[in-house]
């Protein structure tokens, strides 16, 4: 197996809901990563005040191989139909050992002339919105209480009776902080989702005083797309369309609106009193 590239757009919770794989790919280049120094220069070295990473293209040629002009025209209009603004569409690049993905759009594809074969090679350009990462999709973070179990402290995972607390610890080793998707789902009251330091120290937190959720409703924070809403959920747990409604103004203003997890170790916590649920992921960025 060779290294592959695709284009999938994601929902609001990070999961891929569509895709188009790019079957044959040559000359990819913007692989890798640069990073962008702001210093203050003296006489004798420059200090350096901040890292961050650039965000370039990726260019690539693909190769549609027979029927070209059709495969063309699907590929364009898949495109088309996620170039919207409200699309969250992303690179995804597998080098046969790790998944990674990168956000942005494809924002230029060449149609030129069929060669003798009746194969079009298209020069393809996709801008990066963010920096590569994986989906921690084998560590998801849950904090489950039921009113039939007993609650303590979350500092260590446990499961007691009902309780369940798995993967509650952050680990980022990546050079700045990284976006959390959190969903928390009734019943509870006050819902306050808290991240703390390895001292115990707490960094930031996100305060839904005054809301008091029921079994059939959740609320998700996606950090990511800075996006918070409310959604009513069947028996299954599946959110239930149309039902959507923009929760981000019944964040409190004293504290933060969105959650990221600094460098180094971190814990998540929920003040879950009698039952209720967190399940959660991050995006872990990476240079490469």
């Amino acid at each position: 197996m060779i290294r592959g590239y695709a284009l999938v757009v994601m929902n609001n919770q990070d999961e891929i809901i569509d895709r188009y794989n790019l079957e044959l790919i040559t000359a990819p280049t913007g692989n890798g990563f640069q990073l962008e120094l702001s210093t203050i220069s003296t006489d004798i070295e420059d200090i350096i005040t901040k890292v961050v990473q650039k965000k370039p293209t990726i260019n690539m040629t693909v190769h549609q191989v027979k029927n070209g002009y059709m495969q063309s025209n699907v590929l364009t209009n898949w495109i088309q139909k996620y170039s919207t603004t409200d699309s969250n569409m992303f690179l995804e690049y597998n080098d046969t050992v790790t998944t990674k993905y990168c956000g942005g759009k494809v924002t230029s594809l060449t149609k030129t002339e069929k060669d003798e074969y009746k194969d079009l090679a298209q020069d393809l350009t996709f801008t990066m919105t963010t920096p590569f990462f994986t989906k921690q999709s084998s560590g998801i973070i849950k904090i489950a209480v039921s009113d039939k179990g007993k609650s303590y402290p979350f500092k260590y995972p446990y499961s007691y009776g009902k309780n369940i607390v798995e993967n509650t610890t952050i680990t980022n080793p990546y050079i700045l902080e990284v976006p959390l998707i959190v969903s928390i789902t009734g019943e509870i009251s006050n819902p306050i989702v808290s991240l703390f330091d390895e001292n115990g120290e707490r960094y930031s937190m996100v305060d839904f005083t005054g809301t008091t959720l029921t079994s059939s409703e959740r609320i998700v924070i996606n950090s990511a797309i800075k996006k918070i809403y409310k959604v009513d959920i069947d028996e299954n747990g599946n959110e239930i369309a149309g039902t959507e409604v923009d929760y981000r103004p019944e964040v409190s203003p004293e504290h933060n609106t969105y959650l990221y997890a600094q460098k180094g170790t971190s814990t998540i916590t929920l003040n879950i009193v009698n039952t209720g649920t967190l399940e959660g992921t991050w995006r872990q960025y990476t240079l490469w």
